[in-house]
């Protein structure tokens, strides 16, 4: 390694360490105003009692009881124990993004990531455990796919995480598609790419883990299922019209989040009728301005962020996987990763100055800490 090669590696690094600091910084700041929103501390108490475990998973089941034992009904270990999971989900997502792009559009992608608050469900209280940690398990898997010469624990590792991760949620399902996402990005690049085997280990656990389900609950779901969720007895066309309609449904809860108001059925979130016009107009715009920005330098960063978008809101669908348990607007943490990307190469794409992005961050800082602390949906 040349001089230049040290230098340029060093100054990588302490670009990484300076975005970490950051964002460790700006998650502090946002989640302690939570500690004034009493909703979610009720919402805390209630699933700390156990009088929701039956909608977790296994994985999701077994963190609340391990938290239930440590902290009781206290709602402190709770909320930190939640950050400390969000900051590892931050600083995973810091060294994933860093192999796709630059390490300040991964900062800043990272930091928006960091701040947004996901929707009026947030993160910070226990009915979040499986959007938390099924976050945690593919950013990781993502990490591990590094495409160099193959190593037993890497794959070792690799799978291990994929179990897991299809023990948490069913948007564990969208792995898959994350790696092909994740390979076209470092083809274009010149990076190493995930191993074919890395690809067919995720596909073939995918389908075997679902097929098995599929047969283990398939008496139950054809008699509880249609009762319970309306989308089981649609057929398939359907039901990805309705996750069509679903989705713009999420965006608009993405865009404002102030005034939310979520109705915690199969996907079915009202947002405040009042800011409807207003966030369809800004839909437009933003399309537009994505039109526009189709050759710009970035617009292979905002693609990567929409369909990363997409593919993370299939399987909580109910199109792949229609008899999974209710839905709500905490399927937007995983979401949020290819959403906080594309809005990044927006900003670094629309404004060179450093202070105008500041600006921005700072504002964005102020939304979230405000929705977090004033939501009472």
């Amino acid at each position: 390694m040349t001089d230049t090669d040290e230098t340029v590696t060093s100054s990588q690094a302490h670009s990484l360490r300076v975005w970490a600091g950051r964002i460790v910084a700006a998650v502090v700041v946002v989640y302690g105003v939570s500690v004034a929103n009493d909703l979610l501390l009720a919402d805390t108490r209630l699933i700390a009692d156990r009088a929701d475990m039956v909608s977790l998973d296994r994985v999701p089941a077994w963190s609340v009881e391990v938290q239930h034992a440590l902290f009781g009904h206290g709602s402190v270990g709770y909320r930190l124990t939640a950050m400390l999971v969000h900051l590892l989900n931050c600083g995973l997502l810091l060294l994933v993004a860093r192999r796709w792009t630059s390490a300040s559009l991964a900062g800043w992608g990272t930091l928006i990531f960091a701040i947004w608050p996901s929707g009026s469900q947030a993160v910070l209280h226990l009915g979040s455990q499986a959007e938390l940690l099924t976050t945690t398990w593919i950013l990781s898997a993502l990490w591990l796919s590094d495409g160099g010469r193959f190593h037993v624990i890497r794959v070792v590792g690799f799978l291990l995480i994929v179990i897991l991760g299809l023990h948490t949620s069913a948007q564990a399902f969208a792995l898959p598609l994350f790696l092909l996402l994740v390979h076209y990005r470092l083809a274009r690049r010149g990076q190493p790419t995930p191993t074919w085997f890395m690809h067919l280990s995720a596909y073939g656990t995918a389908a075997g883990w679902l097929l098995w389900k599929m047969s283990t609950r398939a008496a139950d779901a054809a008699i509880i299922d249609p009762l319970t969720n309306p989308l089981a007895s649609l057929p398939t066309s359907q039901r990805v019209m309705v996750a069509l309609d679903q989705g713009w449904s999420y965006a608009q809860s993405l865009l404002v989040p102030l005034r939310l108001s979520a109705d915690y059925g199969f996907g079915v979130i009202d947002v405040s009728a009042t800011l409807t016009t207003g966030v369809r107009v800004g839909l437009l715009l933003a399309l537009l301005g994505f039109v526009l920005l189709r050759f710009v330098r970035h617009a292979d960063l905002l693609s990567l962020g929409v369909l990363w978008w997409a593919v993370a809101l299939l399987p909580a669908s109910n199109v792949v996987y229609s008899i999974d348990l209710a839905r709500s607007d905490a399927y937007l943490y995983l979401a949020m990763v290819g959403g906080s990307l594309s809005l990044a190469a927006l900003l670094t794409t629309l404004s060179t100055s450093s202070r105008t992005r500041w600006i921005v961050a700072t504002l964005l800082v102020m939304m979230g800490a405000r929705t977090i602390a004033w939501c009472r949906d």
